[in-house]
């Protein structure tokens, strides 16, 4: 995501607390009616847990933001014990915003021979030139060594549907299989050192597409919509021409850009349109392909004249080379062609033709029908244009809680307000939940949903400046967790995997980097597990693959100062295929430990004794750092408590997960 809640609590079958007592003010003591009861029936089972949940958005530059070695691209063995140590069953690759124009082909075969790439950011200052170190074969043998799928994001900025089907060709094809546009796409990847396929589930087209996602940045508002951007010239189907940004996403066409600034090929920055006085000089049009006779470059202003072949114009005059494909704009050498003058823009007027999501999903579908193909657009105008028509597999939705530091009135109930803000985040999903039911007929019981970013966002308050690396996030990830397994979603990606924590970042990465919120605080060799992460390990070793009944009965509450009620439990319960049962239960208050009588139903246990794992510190803002990698760690402990219900406290502001044996 490029980074710069209505609140409900869920009701019905999933509810989680039945609130008995609301006490007013954050730092209040917490009573009930009665003595707080949490219940979960093995027998009463109401969904499927998707292993795919517990994902992580990885990003490839600056040799995968400090995880790998620089000379080979070889994740660090460390991260890569870490990787499994958490569970991590998804990472998400190339990355998202920054990946938008990902050129894949750049990145593969020996590293002294690749192409760079420009970073996607669509802000004209922050399109750097990137490095290609951690390519897909770099990612694939990740991918490997940590038994995690793949989770690929592709470019349809500056690619179309035979690039997506080559990438997905070359990363899953067996060997042996046909060629893909005349490319024998395994034989080049078992040339590249890895003869087997590479294990992708999901190919998402584009990152955050959607109107949603469109964020204010220094004054102007920046989308994530590339070509789409320009003019509209002509619609595939121009009975959706009204809804522009979703017509030419769903179905492509061709739009227009008027004296757009040229650029380099991996770099996107203004100071590359200037003419450097050098003969032979090279620029592009961002957003090829361009179509044919639509263009007039021009040299501070005025128009020079297109050529077939810029090597045998005659003389200097103003005249310049453009290839439709890759948009390449070639000047001459002052004999062929005249050079334009040292300091001089150079812009491009032109038409740019692409197609759209339709085209994409068929050509992946041609290559490999198993691979599941997400939509980066969800909004009802983009579903109702799909209908039960057009094909989808999933849409790919990304979830930031961002809050107003200033309307709490401390970090405990700045601590409740976060709590409280993923039940905000579960509304958005299943809004979209509901309007794919709404209008994909048929097909919507066979579209889910891939959260390929989630997380928290904003200005941390200054009594909690490190909240996103600390025991409090941990907490609040556990409950993003649980609303993902309550409501069903199919996959998810936690944002992200590591960042530059605790060194300096790369100048390439310093204005976006998301170091607070790394799960493995970088960089490496020597990363460190954050709160966050395990939360995350909690829950991979406490999560069976059903869903079953869980709820709290007089469950302490207490008012925050927005007058929202946090309810102090929250739980989810989950059976394994070996009959396990898992009971994990989080403590949103910030201040009280409840003891609670746990009761179990449906249980056929052979002892008496449980094994607890519990995430807790004494206080919200613990983290874990180069003077203290373990301050915050899990607790594990084998406890007899009999065969029927028994008493347990839950710590404050903690995950505790109970294994029952079966």
């Amino acid at each position: 995501m490029y980074k710069t809640r209505r609140t409900q609590l869920l009701a019905g079958a999933f509810a989680s607390a039945t609130l008995a007592t609301v006490i007013a003010g954050c730092g209040s003591s917490v009573t009930s009616t009665g003595k707080p009861v949490v219940s979960f029936d093995t027998t009463a089972r109401i969904g499927t847990v998707n292993p795919l949940l517990f994902g992580i958005n990885h990003r490839w530059l600056s040799n995968g933001v400090g995880t790998t070695d620089p000379q080979t691209g070889i994740t660090y063995p460390q991260v890569s014990d870490q990787i499994k140590d958490i569970g991590f069953t998804m990472i998400r690759y190339p990355a998202g915003t920054l990946a938008n124009t990902f050129q894949w082909e750049r990145a593969i075969g020996p590293q002294a021979q690749r192409g760079g790439q420009v970073g996607g950011i669509p802000v004209a200052s922050l399109a750097l030139p990137r490095d290609s170190t951690f390519g897909p074969d770099e990612y694939g043998n990740l991918l490997d060594v940590t038994g995690a799928t793949g989770d690929l994001m592709l470019n349809v900025a500056t690619a179309g549907p035979a690039d997506s089907a080559n990438f997905i060709a070359y990363m899953t094809a067996p060997q042996g299989s046909a060629p893909v546009n005349g490319v024998d796409w395994a034989a080049k990847r078992a040339a590249n050192g890895h003869p087997a396929p590479y294990k992708i589930a999901y190919a998402e087209l584009g990152n955050e597409y959607d109107p949603s996602v469109d964020l204010p940045y220094q004054g102007v508002i920046v989308n994530q919509t590339y070509w789409i951007n320009g003019e509209p010239v002509s619609f595939n189907k121009p009975a959706c021409a009204a809804n522009k940004r979703e017509c030419l996403y769903a179905f492509g066409g061709s739009t227009r850009f008027t004296a757009e600034p040229a650029v380099a090929q991996n770099d996107w920055r203004p100071e590359t349109s200037i003419s450097s006085g050098a003969a032979g000089q090279v620029f592009y049009a961002r957003y090829a392909s361009v179509a044919q006779a639509s263009d007039t470059v021009y040299v501070n202003g005025v128009a020079w004249q297109s050529v077939p072949d810029i090597g045998t114009a005659a003389g200097a005059g103003n005249f310049y080379q453009l290839d439709n494909a890759t948009g390449a704009i070639r000047f001459g050498d002052g004999t062929h062609g005249a050079i334009p003058p040292a300091g001089a823009t150079i812009t491009v007027t032109y038409t740019t033709t692409h197609a759209g999501f339709v085209d994409h999903y068929n050509a992946i579908k041609a290559v490999n029908p198993a691979i599941k193909v997400c939509s980066s657009i969800f909004d009802n105008t983009f579903l109702k244009l799909m209908g039960s028509q057009y094909a989808y597999d999933c849409v790919a939705q990304h979830l930031y809680a961002k809050l107003d530091a200033s309307k709490s009135t401390g970090l405990s109930d700045y601590f409740g307000q976060v709590m409280l803000s993923t039940n905000s985040q579960a509304a958005k999903v299943q809004a979209t939940q509901a309007a794919i039911k709404q209008y994909a007929g048929s097909r919507a019981a066979g579209v889910g949903m891939l959260l390929s970013e989630y997380g928290h966002l904003g200005t941390m308050p200054a009594y909690a400046p490190y909240f996103p690396r600390s025991l409090g996030e941990g907490v609040m990830h556990g409950l993003f967790l649980r609303q993902w397994m309550i409501n069903g979603i199919e996959a998810a990606d936690r944002h992200v995997l590591s960042d530059y924590t605790y060194g300096t970042a790369p100048a390439d990465l310093a204005a976006i980097s998301s170091s607070d919120n790394a799960l493995l605080q970088g960089p490496g060799p020597n990363t460190i597990e954050s709160p966050t992460a395990l939360a995350m390990k909690l829950f991979t070793q406490n999560t069976g693959g059903t869903l079953v009944r869980s709820a709290v009965t007089n469950n302490p509450a207490r008012t925050l100062s927005d007058g929202q009620t946090l309810a102090a439990l929250q739980t989810v319960a989950t059976v394994d295929a070996a009959g396990n049962a898992y009971l994990i239960v989080i403590n949103e208050d910030p201040e009280n430990a409840v003891n609670a009588l746990v009761s179990p139903q449906g249980l056929p246990r052979s002892g008496n004794s449980v094994s607890v794992s519990t995430l807790n510190s004494a206080n919200i803002t613990d983290e874990n750092n180069p003077a203290n990698a373990t301050a915050v760690q899990i607790a594990r402990r084998t406890v007899q408590v009999g065969t029927g219900s028994f008493n347990w406290t839950f710590p404050a502001h903690s995950i505790s997960a109970i294994k029952f044996s079966s």
